[in-house]
């Protein structure tokens, strides 16, 4: 997992969150820690059907992460516990 993980940096929040933060909630967010969320992209890399992201290069040397999932699977985003799309306000 050496490409995600150079991807983003040592430093600043991407190395903290490991792109987590919107795939957790509340308490499991704020008792997350840098190694756990490091875990949880690993796991995420190694066994998902889908790959949860995509790396950017120069060259041969990973200089960048952006993760890509379906919105399901960033329970964090949305306020509503499904994540499901809301239908649009009539106004």
């Amino acid at each position: 997992m050496a490409g995600p993980r150079r991807g983003m940096g040592e430093r600043g929040d991407p190395a903290r969150c490991f792109c987590q933060y919107f795939r957790l909630r509340g308490q499991q967010w704020n008792a997350a820690t840098r190694e756990r969320n490091r875990r949880g992209l690993r796991d995420q890399v190694r066994k998902g059907d889908v790959p949860p992201g995509v790396l950017a290069y120069d060259g041969e040397t990973p200089v960048g992460w952006c993760a890509v999932a379906p919105r399901t699977s960033y329970p964090g985003w949305s306020p509503q516990p499904t994540g499901a799309p809301t239908a649009p306000t009539p106004g």
